[in-house]
């Protein structure tokens, strides 16, 4: 062996110890977002879900077809294809990116303390439960704050070194949190203040700060006119939030931010988390310029914006803040260090046999059923009638159909009109008469439904329509799930009886008050699979 072999080896060794806790860290963060990830009717039932499945089926597909010739045919290209699946959101969750958020925040509590700091918080927020649960679900939170972790990291790289390879990379993170969930900004005033406390204020405005807060407003500002555009629901909440009795209830929102904490980790290890930030209050350290405004930043964005809304789930931008705390008490003696580690290693098992013990609802049934009308094909249309599954079938039917001939239309877009988690807005008929034609003149060889009373009187009046002779029953398949809405449900696969070609002028017209916009588009397009390759 060379000498220059056994330096390297020595080298591997010395690291060795500094590595061990990273790859800990990636493996359980890994590991914990990803179970159920190849079993596909492992899901949650709370809405949002299959839509944001189907996105990343969206962007393949778009990737697959590539229709860039104008900027008109890929306007019609998405508008088509929501026609076709609809069951589409805004945004993309990628599981990587959250994997990500812990190595970070992994990185950023070594560098303050140490690696085995580093390691308790890390492991702490990989293993927190209702991150884990959003993160299993493909919800928008758990990358927002992924990219809040990177970007702290990265400016704190910046105030070390000075380079602007680490400010760019802060500007893109930061930039990139806020387009994957707006509330992410909230956490932009402790970027600031850390930058003021490592560097001085005077330096805040020196020439490279100021173009980088010029060029993240110029990466977040598009997304105003698009909210408002595109989530007027979602910005009503904010705008109008904190009026009337709601301002008179700050200390129940008090106790339910306190609550919250207790719900995004394990109550022992909430309790660590707090016992870190007084540790870092104690210490004084400039990392307290960071965590301190975080922390406040979100419990403020609750307090004016969302508000009672989903406490736990709008908050938990502030668990890196907490989790990093922990950090802290890494910071005594060899022996007040050696009893934080077995604490915190004892409750980090806490929180695994927790997730162990917590699993998704699941959505047995939808892809048994969306499989027969794909594998007996029959009319040009396939309508789907449900009050709780937002996608899934969609989601199904597009797996199982890689031809892609296939049209899904929904019943609570097609006979009503739905908006989030109301069935039924406006509706579209006025009379259960007027269903048939409807079906006639759409093509629909099949009609699934959710086998259970609707909140829609249209919807009950198609699963009426249903019992009559002008329909067979082909496929009854139990929903196997412990959603109480859909606990002894069945989906139920209808054939409708000499179901005709679909009308050569049919229009798919959908309706999407959430964002004030309508969908029309020619059927004919749809069957003739306009813009797919």
């Amino acid at each position: 062996m060379t000498h220059t072999q056994a330096l390297s080896r020595t080298q591997v060794l010395a690291r060795a110890p500094r590595l061990l806790p990273a790859v800990a860290c990636v493996v359980v963060a890994a590991a914990a977002a990803s179970v159920g990830l190849t079993n596909e009717g492992y899901v949650s039932t709370s809405g949002d879900m299959p839509r944001y499945l189907m996105n990343g089926v969206f962007m393949l597909d778009l990737l697959r077809d590539h229709p860039f010739g104008s900027l008109d045919n890929l306007i019609e290209y998405a508008r088509l294809y929501y026609a076709r699946y609809p069951a589409l959101s805004i945004g993309h969750h990628p599981l990587l990116v959250s994997v990500a958020g812990t190595l970070y925040l992994y990185r950023l509590v070594s560098e303050w303390y140490d690696e085995w700091a580093g390691a308790a918080a890390a492991l702490a927020l990989a293993t927190s439960p209702l991150l884990v649960r959003l993160s299993q679900s493909v919800m928008s939170e758990p990358p927002a704050v992924a990219l809040l972790i990177i970007a702290a990291y990265y400016l704190h790289r910046y105030c070390v070194n000075g380079t602007r390879r680490a400010l760019v990379l802060f500007v893109l993170c930061a930039g990139a949190s806020v387009w994957s969930k707006q509330l992410a900004i909230a956490a932009f005033p402790s970027f600031a203040l850390y930058a003021g406390a490592r560097l001085g204020i005077r330096r805040l405005f020196s020439r490279d700060l100021v173009i980088a807060a010029l060029a993240l407003i110029v990466i977040v500002a598009p997304l105003v006119p698009l909210a408002l555009a595109m989530s007027p629901d979602n910005v009503g909440i904010i705008a109008y939030g904190p009026t009337g009795a709601a301002v008179g209830e700050n200390w129940l929102l008090i106790r339910a931010l306190a609550e919250a904490l207790f719900a995004q980790f394990a109550s022992p290890m909430a309790v660590v988390a707090a016992a870190g930030a007084v540790a870092v209050a104690w210490r004084r350290g400039p990392e307290a310029w960071l965590l301190f405004p975080w922390i406040a930043g979100v419990a403020v964005a609750v307090f004016l914006g969302t508000r009672f809304v989903e406490v736990p789930r709008y908050s938990l931008f502030w668990t890196p803040a907490w989790a990093a705390a922990i950090g802290a008490l890494f910071a005594g003696s060899r022996q007040m260090r050696r009893a934080v580690a077995a604490v915190v290693v004892l409750l980090v098992g806490v929180q695994v046999s927790g997730l162990v013990a917590s699993r998704l609802p699941g959505a047995g049934g939808y892809e048994a059923a969306a499989r027969y009308v794909v594998e007996h094909p029959y009319g040009s249309t396939v309508l789907f009638s449900g009050d709780v599954d937002s996608g899934f079938f969609v989601f199904f039917v597009r797996k199982h159909d890689e031809a892609r001939r296939l049209v899904v239309l929904r019943a609570d877009k097609i006979l009503t009109t739905s908006r989030l988690a109301d069935p039924a807005v406006e509706d579209r008929i006025e009379h259960p008469e007027a269903i048939r034609p409807i079906l006639t003149e759409l093509g629909v060889g099949y009609v699934v439904i959710e086998d259970r009373p609707s909140e829609s009187k249209v919807l009950e009046w198609l699963r009426s329509e249903l019992k009559s002779d002008a329909y067979v029953e082909r496929l009854r398949v139990p929903v196997e799930t412990t959603d109480r809405r859909l606990r002894g449900s069945n989906l139920v696969v209808y054939q409708v009886r000499n179901a005709p070609a679909h009308a050569p002028d049919a229009r798919v017209e959908v309706r999407l008050p959430v964002i004030s916009t309508e969908v029309d588009v020619a059927l004919a397009d749809l069957v003739n699979r306009k813009h797919l390759r």
